[in-house]
């Protein structure tokens, strides 16, 4: 196994998938969560997981479902003002957000979508005190991972929030390290080991035949998982 780290370049990446395809004579390749959006055509099976490019197989998380569970669960929970926080590589998960908020008519002003410049948890601690100096602040906070999630809870319990009192908070992947915070995180759960086995087998396919160049795009689930840091809303004020 030959592993190459682009740090999210598409340029690079194009040109690692052609290094391994012309120069490296590999047998397959998988791109995880590549940024570059198209390649070129070659003989060899190329697997793209959780990203979506033009010349090959796709394997990625339906996440649409999953977020509109826990968009609806914060509404059934009384929260009107519910803020997401990710970054340029997340967008997709964005999008899913305002597309849940929108069919459940949840108004989203655009000040409450934080697309940080930063990564990880220094992502939510700086989302978190944007989002919480508003002068009409979010009750509840969707993260795009949990990373970001768990910086966010450090910020606002340093400042005094109560969660999910004051602030509910979701993340998303179900890191393990989502249920050893306090309080426990809810969020997303993402069947990692499905997409990489159908990504596998994809590639074990192809490779055992040849004339196989059907290019599919193939979807896994992802459920959300409720814990402690979702509760009622009691600050919901216009």
């Amino acid at each position: 196994v030959l592993l190459s780290a682009s740090d999210f370049n598409p340029e690079r990446e194009a040109e690692f998938v052609e290094y391994y395809a012309l120069y490296a004579k590999v047998d397959a390749i998988i791109l995880v969560t590549p940024t570059v959006k198209k390649i070129k055509k070659y003989s060899i099976p190329v697997v793209a997981i959780g990203g979506h490019m033009e010349n090959t197989d796709e394997v990625y998380i339906d996440l649409e479902r999953a977020i509109y569970d826990a968009v609806k669960l914060l509404k059934d929970n009384g929260h009107k003002r519910i803020a997401f926080i990710g970054e340029k590589l997340t967008i997709g998960k964005e999008t899913s957000f305002c597309n849940a908020a929108e069919r459940l008519n949840i108004s989203v002003p655009s000040q409450f979508i934080v697309r940080s410049n930063e990564r990880f948890e220094a992502a939510g601690r700086s989302g978190a005190d944007y989002l919480m100096s508003l002068d009409n602040a979010p009750t509840a906070i969707i993260t795009a991972y949990d990373y970001i999630a768990i910086g966010a809870i450090h910020f606002l319990k340093s400042k005094k929030f109560k969660i999910p009192d004051d602030v509910s908070v979701i993340g998303m992947d179900d890191i393990p390290d989502s249920q050893n915070i306090t309080p426990a995180l809810s969020s997303i759960r993402t069947f990692a080991e499905d997409v990489v086995s159908t990504a596998g087998d994809i590639i074990i396919k192809k490779i055992n035949n040849p004339y196989f160049k059907i290019t599919k795009k193939t979807s896994a689930g992802a459920e959300f998982i409720q814990r402690d840091s979702v509760g009622k809303c009691i600050n919901n004020k216009k």
